[in-house]
């Protein structure tokens, strides 16, 4: 019972984290507390236009824990308020995330990064949509429910957007 209980909270985790994003009350992870990825500044484009969120996205450095990000170019997806936002990373469990917090009250995006190399990033939208998650409760009640449930998870999410450095 107990395996089957995870199981199914686990597919409730994976099926919100699909989909166009929608920013959560709270943020992945607190600012200042991981440098900023050096590698991740310049402007990236996406290598499917028609189907992502962000055509063409904007890093610059605002100091040495914060991006200054904009969003160069909407893809089909978009379907956010903003278009300029503050960005930092935050690590679990060996992964980075890379949180962003628009204009607007309670705007929080997060999305799991990885790199491929100096001049190709991978992004999976993590933001937690369902206002009765963890990412409405707290930070630290968000952060376990994706330490807990995320990692298992990954290869069956195929919502993975690539972008190339420009």
């Amino acid at each position: 019972m107990k395996r089957l209980f995870t199981l199914l909270a686990g597919s409730a985790l994976l099926l919100t984290l699909y989909g166009c994003p929608s920013s959560t009350k709270f943020a992945l992870g607190n600012q200042n507390e991981y440098k900023i990825d050096t590698d991740l500044l310049g402007t990236w484009e996406s290598e499917d236009k028609e189907m992502c969120e962000v055509s063409k996205v904007t890093l610059k450095k605002r100091d040495n824990y914060l991006y200054d990000i904009t969003i160069d170019e909407e893809g089909e997806m978009f379907a956010m308020e903003s278009k300029t936002y503050v960005g930092w990373i935050t690590k679990i469990d060996g992964l980075d995330f890379l949180c962003l917090k628009g204009n607007e009250a309670g705007e929080n995006l997060v999305y799991h990064i990885e790199k491929n190399g100096k001049k190709k990033l991978s992004t999976i939208d993590v933001t937690v949509t369902d206002v009765n998650t963890t990412s409405e409760v707290s930070t630290e009640a968000y952060r376990k429910d994706v330490k807990t449930n995320y990692k298992d998870n990954i290869p069956y999410i195929d919502e993975v957007y690539v972008y190339n450095k420009k």
